[in-house]
């Protein structure tokens, strides 16, 4: 009996360890699914799917205009050529790049690059995860300022007017309009184990 019970023990303590291996591999992926209502005219339907990633930025000020530096780029292969803006968020400042790659999303704030640009009419969409860069959205309170400067050094400065909670990605959807923002998204529960099911969105209009 003694050995069929430590026998039971020791297969369960070995499941337990490949589903943790499994989650660690496999657990930080998200699937985004952007969609275009009818009669609307600037963004594609389109999916990314993005990993999670460690990683921070330093800002070095320097010539005309902040530049990102990005902790570890050299290990990871990344210049700072594909950077398209810096994002201020409270004391912290975040490069932007033009993808929402995996290994983009290692180390800095992705861009959906068939969305608009600061000032540019309609919504400037911005991926992070939520274990890194936008682990500072869960303390972003409507009313706030957020600054996004592009690469000659042109800050747009932008209030946040909406902090929403979306069950799953097919609730995801941005709309062309004329006022120009600047819409983030990561994962939500900030604090959770594996793949976190729902979307965490902050929008911010120009100010």
């Amino acid at each position: 009996m003694k050995t069929i019970l430590r026998g039971i023990i020791i297969i369960s303590v070995l499941v337990f360890a490949i589903w943790l291996i499994f989650i660690a591999i496999c657990g930080g992926d998200q699937h985004i699914d952007i969609e275009q209502p009818e009669g609307s005219h600037s963004f594609t339907k389109m999916g990314s799917t993005v990993a999670i990633g460690q990683g921070e930025i330093e800002v070095v000020q320097g010539g005309e205009a902040a530049q990102p530096e990005i902790n570890g780029s050299r290990a990871s292969g990344q210049s700072n050529q594909d950077v398209v803006g810096i994002l201020h968020i409270r004391d912290k400042a975040f490069a932007v790049r033009d993808n929402v790659s995996a290994q983009t999303l290692k180390n800095s704030i992705g861009w959906l690059n068939n969305s608009s640009l600061p000032p540019d009419g309609g919504p400037c969409v911005l991926m992070g995860h939520r274990n890194t860069q936008f682990r500072i959205l869960k303390d972003v309170e409507i009313g706030e300022q957020l600054v996004f400067e592009n690469v000659s050094g042109e800050q747009y400065t932008y209030e946040v007017k909406a902090v929403e909670i979306l069950e799953s990605d097919s609730d995801l959807r941005f709309y062309a309009t004329d006022e120009s923002s600047i819409v983030l998204v990561t994962c939500y529960p900030f604090y959770y184990s594996g793949h976190a099911p729902q979307k965490y969105v902050v929008t911010a209009v120009i100010d």
